[in-house]
């Protein structure tokens, strides 16, 4: 990614790890952020939940190129077990690339994953 189109926050008191996007977005530079997450103890050995913002976003890949996030979160499954995900989507296109992930991410990884588009929304059901 030639610049930073993402930041990570980390929320100590809340136990969530936040994650906002901005602009167009190849499949590379969500990669890119979630090697950023990985090198956090937080998420990998702390339990922290996760809130993915792309309400700023727009994804530039085919429904096809998902099959790549899938493939990586099957190789992160043992830090993925157990945890939540909000992710905030607010146009048609990103939505319908999150809502895919929810069924799968919990039936085969245990990771819960939901899509919502509302920060407020989606923070109340990753503190429940």
């Amino acid at each position: 990614m030639e610049d930073n189109r993402y930041e990570i926050f980390i929320d100590e008191k809340q136990k969530i790890i936040q994650y906002k996007h901005w602009g167009i977005l190849k499949i590379e530079d969500i990669g890119e952020a979630w090697q950023q997450l990985l090198k956090t103890e937080e998420f990998t050995k702390m339990g922290y939940n996760l809130l993915s913002d792309y309400s700023e976003a727009d994804f530039n890949f085919s429904v096809g190129n998902t099959m790549i996030v899938w493939d990586f979160f099957k190789s992160i499954q043992h830090i993925l077990r157990n945890k939540k995900e909000a992710v905030i989507a607010t146009n048609p296109f990103t939505t319908a690339i999150s809502i895919l992930f929810e069924n799968e991410a919990y039936k085969n990884l245990n990771f819960e994953v939901k899509t919502f588009t509302t920060r407020d929304v989606a923070l109340d059901w990753l503190r429940k």
